[in-house]
């Protein structure tokens, strides 16, 4: 918004930090668990490997003259690798149920929520304006149609109740005050 001239590879950027930070979201509780469990000397000798090798392939990417871009594609891959990793260290740890998991919160977060609203926000993407207005205004479309929709697809009837009682019991406490 500042920029007079938009850097190259800014939009690419973006995106692969946004899809980063949401695998991100999804791996935090797994650290959370692996380190509340304790004895995590093996399972950060593993992570810590994998997060090394983007050095080396950073570099072999910029020697190589590829695009800056392939350095954060290869990060969130490693990301997933390491989520896999956490996902398994904590079946052998907890029995984590791992099919559950994925049924319940994978598929449903990586797949379903995401083939809903994307096409819709890309429809509406083409037809609003640009500049700080068009950011604004896509900003807020994409909360009112992502939030109600991960609420009837990402949660479970348990999960959308609770959330109910959450939010009537905060409203009941704040008309109290």
């Amino acid at each position: 918004l500042w920029l007079k001239i938009v850097p190259d590879y800014a939009e690419v950027f973006c995106i692969l930090i946004l899809i980063s930070q949401m695998e991100a979201a999804l791996s935090s509780p797994f650290w959370m668990a692996a380190h509340a469990i304790g004895n995590i000397k093996r399972y950060q000798l593993v992570l810590v490997c994998f997060n090394l090798s983007i050095l080396p392939v950073s570099w072999m990417i910029m020697t190589k003259g590829l695009e800056p871009y392939w350095i954060l594609s290869y990060q969130i891959v490693m990301n997933v690798f390491i989520f896999i990793y956490r996902v398994i260290y904590l079946n052998k740890k907890i029995n984590f149920p791992i099919s559950s998991f994925v049924k319940d919160v994978v598929v449903k977060c990586l797949f379903f929520i995401p083939t809903i609203t994307i096409p819709i926000l890309y429809t509406i993407h083409r037809v609003t304006p640009t500049g700080f207005v068009g950011i604004v205004l896509m900003c807020i479309i994409s909360v009112i149609l992502v939030c109600p929709t991960f609420i009837a697809i990402g949660l479970s009837k348990n999960e959308r109740i609770a959330l109910y009682n959450m939010v009537r019991n905060k409203i009941q406490v704040g008309n109290h005050v």
